[in-house]
């Protein structure tokens, strides 16, 4: 089944399909994001990693990462 074919099975049912992004954490704070301090750590750093991310549009300074 191709992708255009599962959208419109989707469309038929009720629902839509949307794309994952390739991160699940963004903050415009620099990493490690000073309010996401714990008192035993950081969120940042315990559960996740930064990566390189480019948007193609526009640029803005944001840091996303993923899960470790």
């Amino acid at each position: 089944m191709t992708v255009e074919e599962l959208k419109e099975e989707a469309k038929k049912m009720g629902y839509v399909l949307k794309k994952e992004s390739c991160y699940q954490c963004s903050c415009y704070c620099s990493y490690p994001n000073i309010n996401h301090k714990r008192t035993n750590g950081w969120k940042c750093v315990d559960k996740y990693k930064p990566i390189k991310f480019e948007r193609k549009h526009r640029h803005q300074p944001k840091t996303r990462c993923v899960k470790i």
